[in-house]
């Protein structure tokens, strides 16, 4: 699993040095592994970095990549570059039957909050852990393990554009039980979010943890894009039927939704680039012509649309 630290080179540049540091002084050698300085990428071993550099721009796919994986228990990393588009980069994650965990990490934040098409809001209670999603009947003592100090030794693999390769086998996932949410039923398509309000930085990280023995899951990473907005305002303030609809409201659309047309399980956000929820509450909304009540829970997730 990719981890981000200080570390000290005997040369201005990785491409340039001999080896990697742990200390200034340059006397401890940093553990053997792949290094990289966001231009290149290079294989330590023994302590002395091997000859060739893989330039970054390879090691990062476009975004509005579709992924379909059927592997076995290891760390699945993506690495991708999401442009220079600003707006919501909206991700979504099928894992199937098989339980598997996501996270996204971009602009040294991590992201795990899943609406799931069926069963609305699924998340960790840490922001920075993956989120389990998957059927219940399928689990493999996933919280259990966590609770109990993670998962050790782990593959882990990268995303080349087309496969993944084998970079390692000690990878560590830590965690809690309360990051495991599953479902009676396949939860099916879920999204995920960040919002992206700047040019750079360009590249984001997805992680998928299979903890159980196969895993198999489908994902859709989508290219940042400003969101489209739809008039409407706090029921009460309004009714249903009649009154100003004087504000804006944002939905990030799930697979097969569309921006602009809020629907069932889908976040609501109160900006074009989804960085604030809209609150709980009962709206009011328009779309097309016509009037909607909707129903926002404390998660910002649409529960309820019902036309007034």
């Amino acid at each position: 699993m990719a981890v981000s630290a200080n570390y000290f080179l005997d040369a201005a540049t990785l491409s340039g040095a001999t080896a990697v540091f742990t200390d200034a002084t340059l006397t401890t050698a940093a553990p053997d592994g792949y290094y990289s300085d966001s231009t290149v990428v290079r294989q330590q071993s023994g302590g002395v970095l091997l000859l060739g550099a893989v330039s970054c721009p390879s090691c990062s796919s476009p975004c509005g990549t579709s992924i379909t994986v059927t592997g076995v228990s290891a760390i699945y990393d993506i690495n991708y570059n999401v442009g220079s588009d600003i707006g919501a980069a909206i991700i979504y994650f099928n894992a199937g039957a098989i339980p598997d965990g996501i996270r996204a990490l971009y602009n040294s934040t991590y992201y795990n909050n899943l609406t799931s098409t069926v069963w609305g809001y699924l998340s960790s209670s840490q922001p920075t852990n993956f989120t389990y999603v998957g059927i219940t009947a399928s689990d493999c003592s996933i919280g259990t393990t966590l609770d109990g100090g993670g998962y050790t030794s782990v593959v882990e693999k990268n995303f080349n554009g087309s496969n993944f390769d084998t970079v390692g086998t000690s990878g560590t996932v830590t965690g809690t039980s309360a990051d495991v949410v599953l479902t009676s039923t396949d939860p099916q398509w879920c999204t995920l979010y960040f919002p992206k309000t700047s040019t750079t930085p360009d590249n984001s990280l997805v992680q998928i943890f299979g903890p159980c023995p196969a895993t198999g899951w489908d994902i859709e990473i989508n290219c940042p894009a400003v969101l489209t907005g739809v008039p409407g305002r706090v029921f009460g303030a309004v009714a249903c039927l009649s009154g100003d609809l004087s504000d804006t409201y944002f939905n990030v659309p799930n697979r097969g939704g569309t921006a602009g047309d809020p629907q069932l399980h889908e976040f609501l956000c109160l900006d074009e680039y989804a960085i604030n929820r809209a609150p709980a509450d009962t709206y009011v909304i328009e779309v097309g012509g016509v009037r909607k009540k909707i129903i926002v829970d404390a998660n910002g997730v649409i529960t309820l649309v019902s036309v007034c």
